[in-house]
């Protein structure tokens, strides 16, 4: 989990990798409202790390479920593998 004092950018609903998210979520029978997406460009993370790419958090809000994702290219693609995977939660079909 980010530490609260970290610089932490949420995903905005316009941006398109949340627009992408938020479309497979949905086809994939989850409730993509329920999913927080939040992007951290701390140096001191990244150091310990040894990245540059900025870090992605995905947290499903009713199960507490958090994965944290290297940024950059790679994220949303290895987001939608756990999504397909059930890692976040319970799909409602």
């Amino acid at each position: 989990m980010f530490d609260p004092a970290m610089p932490c950018r949420r995903a905005t609903p316009r941006s398109p990798q949340r627009q992408l998210f938020d479309r497979f979520a949905r086809s994939r029978g989850y409730n993509a409202g329920d999913f927080d997406i939040e992007e951290d460009r701390s140096d001191a993370l990244a150091g310990v790390l040894a990245t540059s790419a900025p870090l992605v958090s995905v947290r499903c809000r009713s199960t507490g479920v958090e994965r944290v994702y290297v940024g950059g290219h790679g994220w949303l693609a290895a987001t939608l593998l756990d999504l397909d995977g059930g890692y976040f939660a319970v799909r409602r079909r």
